[in-house]
């Protein structure tokens, strides 16, 4: 059954690391300084829609920019609402 929630604009983010910081390290953060995320370079980054995983991959170069190669999709129909 085709879904009409299907054409909608849903925005998507990558999640590629995290850190724990204290405020005042938030506070006077600086142009030019790293922050150093839990994670190395390599590895599997989340692709996140509606505030959950909806799949999973690896960072690559696309033209220069960054992008995501899927490696796994978790089941789509599972994060409408009414299913799963």
């Amino acid at each position: 059954m085709e879904h009409a929630l299907e054409d909608l604009s849903v925005d998507a983010m990558l999640r590629i690391g995290a850190t724990t910081l204290p405020l005042r390290s938030i506070l006077n953060i600086k142009v030019g300084e790293v922050v150093a995320l839990d994670r190395p370079l390599v590895g599997t980054v989340e692709v996140i829609a509606g505030g959950r995983t909806v799949a999973t991959g690896e960072l690559v170069l696309v033209d220069g920019c960054f992008a995501v190669q899927v490696t796994e999709v978790s089941g789509m129909s599972m994060h409408l609402p009414g299913e799963g």
